[in-house]
C-alpha cells in the first residue's frame, strides 16, 4: 500500500512532505470526512427547503389576494392621504367578447332591442306627488347622493344627516361639496304621510313619489330620483345608495374632483358578472322575481349592485329618456343595467364598493377604519372609526 501511494504521488508530480505514516493518518482522516452529511441530516435539509418554498408560495398568494381585493386601480386614493397616484385610471375588469358572458350580453341586447323605441311604456315624470314642493336644490355640488329610504326609517335619515351626508364632517372639504336627497314613496297610513311631509319641510331633502312605498316599487323610486336630478337639480355626478350603507363621501369627492378622468360616460360600482347572480329569478316566491312578460331574457347584462354606484350626469339624462321604452320591473339595479346596456354603456367594477355582512356579532368597543373604501353596506354608523 505504501509503494502504491508513492507511485501515485510520483506520477502526479507530487512529493510527500511527511513520513508515510503521517500520510496514512491524513488519508484515514479524510476518508472518515468524505461522506459529508449523514442520511438523516440530508433528509432534514430537504424537508426544510420544501416547506420553506411552500411557505413562501402561500405567503405570496395571500398577499396577492389581499392586494387584488383591496387595492383597486379605479379608486385608489384614501381620505387620510393627501397625495394620490395620478396614473390611476378607471378601467373595466371584465370582457364580454368571448365565452358564456358574451352570449348572455348578446341575448340581453337582442331582447332589449326587440322593444321598439317608438313605443313608450311609461314616463317617470308622472311620479311626482307635488311638483311645487320639491327638495331644495343646492347648486355648485360636485356630486349628489340619492338615498333610497322607507317612511319609517326617520332615525336612519337623521343619523346620515349628522354623518357622511354632511360635508363639514370631513376635513378640507367645502361646505357645498355634496348633498343627500332621500327618496320615499307614499304610504297608506295618513299619520305616517304627515310625518314625512313635516320632515321634508324641516330638512328640505326628501323627494316624495306618488307610488306606494314598497320594495317592489324600488325601481320607480330610483328612476324618479334620477328624473329629478336630470331635470330639476343637475350635478356633475350622481351616486345612488341605500339608507343602510356608509358612503366615504370625502374619498369620493377627492377622487371625482381631482383624479377622475371619466367626466362623462361613467357608470361605476360593484359589478355583478357571475352567471348565477345574473340569472333572472322567476315566480312569485321572492321579492327579486321578475315575470317573463316584464323581461324575456334568462340573464341580465352585467350591472352595478344597488348598494351603491356612480353615474355621470350625461348617463343619468340618457337613462331617464331611455327608461320610458323599457317596462319597469322590481329588480332596481338590474333594471338600470338593462336600460344602460341598450345604450351600450358598460359598468366599471371597483372593489372600493364593498358588501360588508359580518358572520359574527361585533363587540361594542370595536371600531373599523374604512379610509380606503368608497361605500359599504350593512354596517352601523357607530362602527365607523
Amino acid at each position: 500500500m505504501n509503494l502504491k501511494l508513492k507511485h501515485i504521488l510520483r506520477c502526479l508530480g507530487l512529493q510527500p512532505k511527511y513520513p508515510p505514516s503521517s500520510v496514512f493518518v491524513s488519508l484515514n482522516v479524510l476518508k472518515k470526512r468524505k461522506p459529508g452529511l449523514s442520511a438523516a441530516s440530508t433528509k432534514a435539509v430537504i424537508k426544510i427547503s420544501i416547506w420553506s418554498c411552500i411557505f413562501i408560495l402561500l405567503s405570496f398568494l395571500a398577499v396577492y389576494t389581499i392586494l387584488l381585493a383591496y387595492v383597486d386601480k379605479t379608486l385608489y386614493p384614501s381620505i387620510s392621504v393627501s397625495h394620490f397616484n395620478k396614473k390611476i385610471k378607471l378601467q373595466g375588469r371584465f370582457s364580454l367578447k368571448n365565452g358564456h358572458m358574451g352570449a348572455m350580453a348578446k341575448l340581453s341586447t337582442e331582447t332589449s332591442d326587440s322593444l321598439s323605441r317608438n313605443k313608450t311604456f311609461w314616463n317617470s315624470s308622472t311620479l311626482y306627488q307635488d311638483i311645487d314642493s320639491l327638495p331644495q336644490c343646492k347648486w355648485q355640488m360636485v356630486f349628489r347622493i340619492l338615498v333610497t329610504s322607507a317612511a319609517e326609517n326617520s332615525e336612519r335619515r337623521d343619523s346620515l344627516r349628522k354623518s357622511w351626508c354632511d360635508p363639514t364632517k370631513f376635513p378640507a372639504v367645502a361646505d357645498h361639496a355634496w348633498h343627500c336627497i332621500f327618496l320615499i314613496g307614499k304610504t297608506e297610513n295618513k299619520e305616517e304621510n304627515a310625518q314625512i311631509i313635516k320632515e321634508k319641510e324641516i330638512h328640505k331633502d326628501i323627494l316624495i313619489g306618488n307610488y306606494i312605498d314598497s320594495y317592489r316599487n324600488l325601481t320607480l323610486k330610483v328612476i324618479h330620483g334620477f328624473n329629478w336630478s336630470a331635470n330639476y337639480c343637475p350635478s356633475s355626478y350622481i351616486i345612488k345608495t341605500d339608507d343602510d350603507c356608509f358612503v366615504n363621501a370625502g374619498l369620493v369627492h377627492d377622487f371625482l374632483l381631482h383624479y377622475n378622468e371619466h367626466t362623462s360616460g361613467l357608470y361605476a360600482g360593484s359589478v355583478l358578472v357571475d352567471p348565477e347572480k345574473l340569472k333572472v329569478i322567476r315566480g312569485d316566491t321572492k321579492r327579486w322575481s321578475v315575470s317573463y312578460k316584464a323581461y324575456q331574457s334568462e340573464y341580465y347584462p352585467p350591472y352595478a349592485s344597488g348598494m351603491g354606484y356612480i353615474l355621470s350626469l350625461d348617463i343619468v339624462k340618457q337613462l331617464v329618456v331611455e327608461s320610458q321604452y323599457v317596462p319597469p320591473f322590481a329588480n332596481e339595479d338590474a333594471y338600470v343595467g338593462v336600460v344602460l346596456s341598450r345604450l351600450s354603456v358598460k359598468p366599471v367594477s371597483s372593489s372600493r364598493f364593498f358588501w360588508w355582512k359580518p358572520f359574527f356579532k361585533m363587540p361594542t368597543k370595536w371600531k373599523l377604519k374604512f379610509n380606503a373604501l368608497a361605500l359599504l353596506r350593512h354596517l352601523a354608523l357607530d362602527k365607523i372609526a
